[in-house]
């Protein structure tokens, strides 16, 4: 439930800076906010080291490592905690194509479900009820009507609605 805000803690000031920063004494660091120094505190947290998980030129997250002693981080673990971010950059580049792929995945199968839907099916109201459905998965988080031209009417009336609290509403 923490929340890493830029410029706040150790964590902040590396996402602003992008640079690894560590301190021997968190509580009695200067060049540090003390933003989450009660959590930091109730942790029992002395040492902490921060690098940043990059990709490309952006930072995507923070990686950090705490002590509860008074054992200061050394250049050696900045620099494996470094190489372990960038093992975490790929993690999370990997994580995001193959949330893509399955995305796009999805669209296409409900695509190809909707053609054959089109061509196969004769019921009116059943098609434009597999339209607006179609319409929720490639749109996530969407709720719809279909409206239908009565042109003797001069008018439009509902076909179809998903997702509505009032489906027959205006």
């Amino acid at each position: 439930a923490l929340r890493i805000e830029p410029g706040k803690g150790i964590g902040g000031r590396v996402l602003v800076t992008g640079e690894p920063f560590r301190t021997a004494h968190y509580a009695e660091d200067p060049r540090i906010s003390k933003d989450y120094l009660a959590m930091t505190q109730a942790e029992g947290i002395v040492a902490e080291l921060a690098v940043p998980i990059r990709m490309g030129d952006q930072v995507e997250g923070v990686l950090f490592v705490n002590n509860r002693s008074a054992r200061p981080f050394t250049d050696r673990d900045g620099t494996t905690l470094l190489r372990l971010a960038d093992h975490a950059a790929i993690a999370i580049w990997n994580a995001r194509l193959h949330d893509t792929a399955l995305r796009h995945a999805q669209q296409l199968a409900t695509l190809n479900n909707l053609s054959r839907t089109l061509t196969t099916m004769l019921d009116l109201k059943r098609v434009a009820h597999e339209i607006l459905a179609a319409v929720q998965v490639l749109i996530p988080g969407t709720a719809c009507r279909l409206w239908e031209w009565v042109g003797e009417e001069d008018t439009l009336r509902l076909a179809a609605s998903l997702g509505l609290r009032n489906p027959e509403g205006g």
